[in-house]
């Protein structure tokens, strides 16, 4: 599955320098059924 989308900013005062993009991480879902002990 997919987390949940972050926004990542990079921001410096000097020269209106702003760079704004989404970021979404991968992740491995596991599902358990049964546990025999």
């Amino acid at each position: 599955g997919r987390g949940k989308k972050l926004t990542v900013l990079k921001f410096k005062r000097t020269n209106q320098y702003k760079i704004q993009r989404g970021h979404r991480q991968n992740f491995t879902a596991v599902q358990v059924h049964d546990i025999k002990l």
